[in-house]
C-alpha cells in the first residue's frame, strides 16, 4: 500500500486501519527538507516556527505512526543536514528505545549510479534479527553530458531567462557543460 499524503492532516485512525490490514513491512518518511537545508535563509526559518508553518515537527509524527504501528522495518530519508539536527537524534533515540536497530549514513548520489551530485540522509531502522548493511558504493562510468546530449536538439535557449540571470547575478548557476561528469542537484525553488 503506497500512501503519499500531508502527513501533518493525515487521520492517524484511517492511516492505522489501512496499514493493519495491508500488514505494510515497511514505513517510509520523507518529511519536508526546508527547515534542514541552507536553501531557507534562517530569518525565513525563525518566521516560520513564530508562526507556526514550519515543518519542523513532522517528525513527531513519524514517531507517533511509528508507535502507532510497530512496522517490522522504517526508512526515512531526508537533506544530509538532517542528521545533524536535534529532532534527528529525538527520532534516533525514540526508535531505538522502542527496540528498533538504527543503519543510518549520508549517502552520495554519483557513489550509486546516480547522476547528481545530491548527498541525502537515509535512516534505516528495524525490529528484524537479521543482519542489514547499507549498501556498496558503485560509481557510475557514464557522464551526464552523456545523456543530455541526446536531448539537447529538443532543449530552448534559456540563456535570457530571468532565473539564468538571477543564478548569475548572485553565484549560484549551476550548469552543466561538455566535461560535466555529474548534474547539480535541482532544489525545488529552481
Amino acid at each position: 500500500t503506497v500512501i503519499n499524503e500531508d502527513i501533518m492532516t493525515l487521520n492517524l485512525n484511517s492511516l492505522m486501519d489501512l496499514v493493519l490490514k495491508s500488514q505494510s513491512t515497511l514505513y517510509h518518511f520523507s518529511p519536508v527538507c526546508s527547515e534542514f537545508t541552507p536553501n531557507k535563509a534562517p530569518v525565513f526559518k525563525q518566521k516560520a516556527f513564530v508562526d507556526g508553518t514550519s515543518t519542523l515537527d513532522m517528525t513527531l509524527d513519524i514517531i507517533n505512526i511509528v508507535d502507532r504501528g510497530m512496522p517490522p522495518c522504517v526508512l526515512v530519508e531526508n537533506v544530509h543536514q538532517y542528521m545533524k539536527s536535534d529532532i534527528y537524534k529525538a527520532l534516533s533515540l525514540r526508535l531505538r528505545r522502542m527496540g528498533y536497530s538504527e543503519y543510518s549514513d549520508i549517502y552520495e548520489a554519483q557513489n550509486y549510479g546516480g547522476k547528481t551530485l545530491r548527498k541525502r540522509y537515509y535512516g534505516f531502522f528495524t525490529l528484524l534479527p537479521a543482519h542489514f548493511h547499507m549498501p556498496e558504493i558503485k560509481q557510475s562510468t557514464q557522464s551526464i553530458w552523456d545523456i543530455v546530449q541526446k536531448h539537447l536538439s529538443q532543449c530552448r535557449n534559456v540563456d535570457g531567462s530571468k532565473a539564468i540571470q538571477k543564478g548569475k547575478a548572485t553565484g549560484r548557476l549551476r550548469v552543466l557543460s561538455k566535461d560535466s561528469q555529474f548534474s547539480p542537484t535541482i532544489t525545488r525553488s529552481q
